[in-house]
């Protein structure tokens, strides 16, 4: 009776390694992140909130497309930390703590924000009778659902923000010290990360964070005040006054006077007098004084005295 062998080749094993959300060859890396001591001095690493509401008003003027993009937007940012953190006496700033409006780049933007979604960032949660309290996932879900394209969100005190573009994808603007794969690195920088759905997002997240990490998340919704509607404003006011004058000068019905090229202060208060008591007279007159349009023609010397006042 023969005996025959067989022999199996063993194959070493294939380490398939991490499984990477993003995608690296479209990340945009900053020279630093916010933690910058040199750059941002004792404001360093608390500046995330501000400076992704500062992304998401850059990237609409101006799409988010080089790292020195991301160095205006971290020095835009810090600005507005300072401010808020000062009227808010707090180092670290609140969602509710964000305005509803401001000018940036001489253009004013008002702001529009959801409601506060919560929860576990892995995991289900949920409060009895509380609506907000939801899954990581399903907060997305009724955002986007509300026809929200930009999010505001934290997680551990840790805020990004995250963007839609035209073609589907997803941005994620994130000032802490990261890698070009998002992750936390002690040499990283300030990141604009790409992923490909919303899905690879909420998986990014969640591959970052324990069972224990808390997130918090807005939606927000940012419009550009247009000029020429102040413009129409004013034309309309004008335009009021232009034709209240020309109804009937003298008479004490007429609500407005249309008065230009008023040169100084002496000049003002004599038309005023003069419009006063060209009305009814030895009877008790109310008067509204509204100033449509005021310019100054002060030397650079008196402006200068007056800026420092």
């Amino acid at each position: 009776m023969s005996a025959s062998q067989h022999y199996v080749q063993i194959l070493p094993e294939t380490n398939p390694g991490p499984v990477f959300y993003i995608d690296p060859s479209k990340t945009i890396s900053a020279p630093y992140s916010q933690g910058n001591q040199i750059i941002f001095g004792e404001t360093a690493g608390q500046q995330c909130l501000a400076m992704c509401l500062c992304a998401l008003i850059y990237n609409k003027r101006q799409n988010i497309c080089s790292p020195q993009d991301l160095v205006n937007v971290m020095n835009i940012g810090n600005e507005l930390y300072s401010n808020l953190s000062c009227l808010a006496r707090q180092s670290f700033l609140l969602f509710t703590e964000l305005p509803s409006q401001l000018t940036v780049f001489d253009t004013d933007y008002i702001f529009e924000y959801s409601e506060s979604y919560s929860g576990n960032v892995i995991g289900d949660c949920s409060i009895e009778g509380y609506q907000y309290c939801v899954p990581f996932h399903r907060s997305f879900e009724l955002l986007l659902a509300e026809n929200y394209s930009a999010f505001i969100l934290t997680i551990d005190s840790n805020a990004v923000c995250i963007f839609s573009t035209t073609d589907g994808k997803y941005i994620v603007f994130d000032s802490h010290s990261r890698d070009i794969y998002g992750r936390s690195h002690p040499q990283g920088a300030c990141v604009l990360l790409e992923a490909p759905n919303i899905n690879n997002v909420i998986l990014y997240f969640q591959s970052l964070y324990g069972e224990n990490s808390q997130f918090e998340l807005r939606g927000i919704n940012i419009e550009e005040v247009q000029a020429n509607c102040d413009q129409n404003l004013n034309n309309s006011i004008r335009n009021s006054a232009l034709s209240a004058y020309d109804d009937d000068d003298s008479s004490p019905t007429c609500t407005a006077h249309y008065i230009k090229n008023i040169k100084d202060k002496y000049t003002l208060v004599d038309t005023i007098f003069k419009l006063v008591t060209t009305k009814i007279e030895d009877e008790n007159v109310n008067y509204e004084i509204q100033f449509l349009s005021c310019a100054s023609e002060l030397s650079n010397c008196e402006s200068v005295k007056e800026k420092g006042l």
